[in-house]
């Protein structure tokens, strides 16, 4: 069965059965093909956004694109030309300034780090359930560490690394989402930017 994944999920073993786009659009020459190593997957991630795997050729993917309705378009993909655009000119968008001290705006960081948390923990129980990614509290996860990090980008970045957690806590997921919104911060996009990258 061909199941839709993004290459961001990819690993050795997979079965590829369709990609993206026209196989003569790459450089692979077999149109299908057993994923042997890290080779292939970088080839694949430099020319896909998403590729279909056959579930019963290969190994599986932890997470499928075709059980989420709101995956972007490889057209919507394409028109995202933000960072690029900012990488090659060196020019920011956007010049943020802190707008509260790293000391008053922990608190907000505090809640702001719980409330996603608890989005986290949510959303892992909706998709052991379900199979589905629930968008709504992935945006809903997203938003408040948004909102703190364009405030004071410091606050949120300590607090985070001053909370004791594992590899496999839902406090990971929200740590790495906070540093995807400190990059974009830093390299000036917007807050809709900010938003796209992190949510993934």
């Amino acid at each position: 069965m061909d199941r839709m994944v993004s290459t961001a999920y990819l690993k050795t073993g997979m079965y590829v059965s369709r990609l993206d786009r026209p196989w003569v659009e790459t450089p692979f020459l077999l149109q299908g093909f057993l994923i042997q190593g890290d080779d292939d997957i970088y080839t694949l991630v430099k020319h896909c956004n998403y590729v279909y795997i056959d579930t019963g050729l290969g190994v599986k993917a932890e997470f499928y694109l075709d059980t989420v309705s709101s995956f972007p378009s490889r057209e919507r993909l394409a028109k995202n030309t933000q960072i690029e655009t900012i990488l090659d000119t060196g020019k920011k968008n956007i010049e943020y300034t802190d707008k509260t001290s790293t000391i008053d705006e922990l608190p907000e960081a505090e809640s702001a780090f719980d409330k996603a948390s608890s989005c986290v923990a949510r959303i892992v129980e909706h998709d052991l359930r379900t199979g589905q990614l629930d968008i709504a509290n992935v945006k809903a996860a997203v938003s408040p560490i948004l909102d703190s990090m364009i405030r004071n980008s410091d606050a949120f970045m300590w607090l985070s690394k001053m909370k004791h957690h594992d590899a496999g806590s839902y406090e990971h997921s929200v740590q790495n989402c906070a540093l995807g919104i400190a990059y974009g911060r830093h390299i000036g996009l917007n807050k809709t930017a900010l938003k796209t990258l992190a949510t993934g």
